[in-house]
């Protein structure tokens, strides 16, 4: 597996609430509470992925679009009613990377592919191709009760 990660912003063994803050820096402090709730039942070093939306996108393709790519990466490869996000449409538990990467590039490859953008960078040469990506996506992984290691990777919903 690549390495996909362009960390442009990262944390060592800063807190949960920390890099909640920088993840969703607008969240209230009842949401930030739910997500520290859910992240409290992840254990120490499994991988998570925390989406945040792009309000572009579900300007151009809706809410209901949004939550279906959402509920996507939630179930994907699970037996229902097994959910990853205990509804949190935001954070993923993933037993594995490989895991996680395995559910991304299914969604790219047929199942969501307008939540998969063309990098800025290659945007003019690809003026037909999506331009939005679906959101941000975040690493978070729990290195104790109340430390975290976070970093974004820039590239995971780019189409390469």
């Amino acid at each position: 597996m690549s390495d996909n990660t362009n960390p442009s912003s990262q944390s060592n063994g800063h807190s949960i609430g920390d890099a909640l803050r920088t993840i969703v820096p607008n969240a209230s402090k009842s949401e930030v509470q739910n997500y520290k709730k859910q992240l409290a039942d992840i254990a120490e070093g499994d991988p998570v992925l925390f989406i945040t939306p792009n309000p572009l996108w579900i300007a151009q393709h809706g809410q209901f679009a949004y939550d279906t790519v959402m509920d996507l990466f939630a179930t994907h490869g699970l037996p229902p009613p097994r959910r990853r996000d205990k509804n949190s449409k935001a954070i993923f538990h993933f037993g594995t990377l490989e895991d996680m990467y395995a559910v991304r590039n299914v969604l790219q490859g047929g199942l969501a592919p307008n939540a998969f953008a063309v990098p800025i960078s290659l945007r003019a040469l690809h003026p037909a191709m999506q331009q939005e990506p679906v959101g941000r996506a975040w690493y978070l992984t729990k290195i104790g009760e109340r430390n975290s290691d976070f970093v974004e990777d820039n590239m995971f919903f780019h189409v390469l």
